[in-house]
């Protein structure tokens, strides 16, 4: 990125006839004399007396001097900052998000299937493309009757070339300052900025309260967006911010309400370490007349310069030299940084989902071969595994929430359930007897219980009950005898 050198430096004709002397052909430099510091006026009659030569005078002095100061000063626009250099190639830049990935619980007893292994599960991934918006020129004429004029004095070059290339540079810088903060209004009228409300600290009716209202809002809002949400960005992906990128952008009248009445606690440098960058933007430029701020990353502006050049022409009928001085350029915005805008008007709804637990499934029960059978009196198997489901209930359609399971009446430890929920039966359970009828007719079978628990605790009455089920299994299938060992164990 070219970084501004400050105003030009002025220079005696003389040395800037001298300096140009390099990069002219051997013909300019074998009729046109080299200049003294003190006298210049040779050089000046030869260029004046042969005019191939002054038109390659003047097409050095604008292309190496007047561009150079035009590149220079291009870069003033107080935003520029946050330009992303120049881009020689292409005209289209590609925004690439990735979102994040879903977490699988591992189980060192579960059997690997083919869909875990080979099954895809690609993240949520966007893109935005970003193309060449602006392409414009400046038309800067040099007339006969300016250079005779600059000749005269001794800094008249200097004064001259300052003075042409002040017009087109300073339109370049105010129309990219306008196209890049009209970015700001696109984007709110489009959705993209999460808003929240903040008291109308830039009105002349503003007190004290309202500004440090404000400030705690701005604080908090930073403090927030160094964690991963996707609200705050135009896309919802998965993003965060580094504290360190913040950009906060005010309106100057927000700002002299701050300094007033909040005695500038978010501008010293004392208090204002959560924001390091604090940039004055008229109001009319930030969005809407509600916003009087905008929080955001310095990677919101997506601007790149793609092309600087000028063209010539002469015209012999008015004694002049046309040059066009051209600024190709890509301005646009992320959708993938937070962004927020701190408004007088009504911030953005969440949308809050109700996860709130309203009960809990019945526990459904199916077999190795992944065909569900009946819950209550199913018969599990010695020595055999089961996948047990169920899960808590909430308001929000197709919210689950998690449960923890247990099972009593075994009569040994190796009869467990995973956290994933897989029942083991232990080849030697036994369980406990239970007559199904109950009146001692029938005869009693062996069964155990499998009992799913909701986890969730509610805010507003954390010893409330969880909600429970419980499924009564029978187990079925010949017990292994451990002791004695087996005759054929041992033969």
């Amino acid at each position: 990125m070219i970084k501004n050198t400050g105003p030009l430096i002025q220079r005696p004709n003389a040395e800037i006839l001298d300096g140009l002397r390099g990069s002219m052909s051997a013909a300019y430099r074998s009729r046109i004399p080299k200049s003294d510091q003190g006298d210049a006026s040779a050089t000046i009659r030869a260029l004046q007396k042969y005019k191939p030569h002054m038109n390659e005078f003047i097409d050095a002095l604008v292309n190496r001097i007047g561009l150079e100061i035009y590149r220079r000063n291009s870069w003033t626009n107080p935003l520029a900052v946050f330009k992303r250099g120049l881009m020689e190639f292409g005209d289209t830049v590609e925004e690439v998000q990735v979102g994040l990935l879903k977490a699988h619980h591992y189980n060192e007893d579960r059997e690997t299937s083919m869909a875990d292994l080979y099954e895809t599960e690609l993240p949520e991934i966007q893109s935005s493309f970003h193309r060449i918006n602006r392409k414009v020129y400046y038309k800067v004429t040099i007339t006969k009757v300016m250079l005779n004029r600059a000749f005269l004095t001794s800094n008249g070059i200097s004064d001259m070339i300052q003075q042409l290339m002040e017009a087109p540079t300073t339109s370049d810088n105010v129309d990219e300052f306008l196209h890049m903060t009209q970015l700001f209004q696109e984007y709110d009228a489009n959705g993209g900025f999460y808003r929240v409300n903040i008291p109308d600290v830039a009105a002349h009716t503003s007190t004290e309260a309202d500004a440090k209202a404000a400030l705690r809002a701005i604080r908090s809002t930073a403090g927030n967006l160094k964690f991963i949400n996707p609200k705050y960005n135009a896309a919802n992906m998965e993003t965060a911010a580094e504290i360190e990128k913040l950009v906060l952008f005010v309106s100057p009248e927000f700002r002299a309400g701050v300094d007033v009445n909040a005695l500038a606690a978010m501008f010293n440098k004392e208090y204002g370490q959560t924001i390091e960058r604090i940039i004055d933007i008229p109001a009319d430029r930030l969005g809407d007349n509600t916003i009087q701020a905008i929080l955001t990353t310095e990677d919101f502006f997506v601007v790149l310069d793609t092309l600087f050049e000028t063209a010539e022409l002469q015209d012999p009928s008015k004694l002049s030299w046309n040059y066009f001085m051209h600024h190709h350029s890509i301005i646009s915005a992320s959708r993938f940084v937070p962004a927020v805008a701190f408004t007088t008007g009504p911030g953005t709804d969440d949308i809050v989902d109700d996860y709130a637990v309203t009960g809990i499934s019945d526990i459904k029960v199916e077999n190795s071969a992944g065909t569900l059978v009946a819950a209550e009196g199913t018969e599990v198997e010695r020595g055999t595994a089961y996948q047990l489901e169920a899960h808590g209930t909430t308001a929000t359609a197709g919210e689950e929430a998690a449960v923890r399971w247990s099972v009593e009446g075994a009569s040994t430890f190796q009869t467990y359930i995973s956290a994933d929920g897989v029942l083991h039966v232990s080849g030697i359970e036994q369980g406990f007897p239970y007559d199904a009828d109950g009146a001692g007719a029938g005869e009693a079978v062996d069964v155990i219980d499998v009992r799913a628990t909701t986890v969730w605790v509610n805010p507003e009455d954390p010893n409330a009950e969880p909600f429970t089920k419980t499924a009564r299994l029978t187990v079925t299938g010949d017990s292994l005898e451990l002791w004695p060992v087996p005759e054929e164990a041992t033969a």
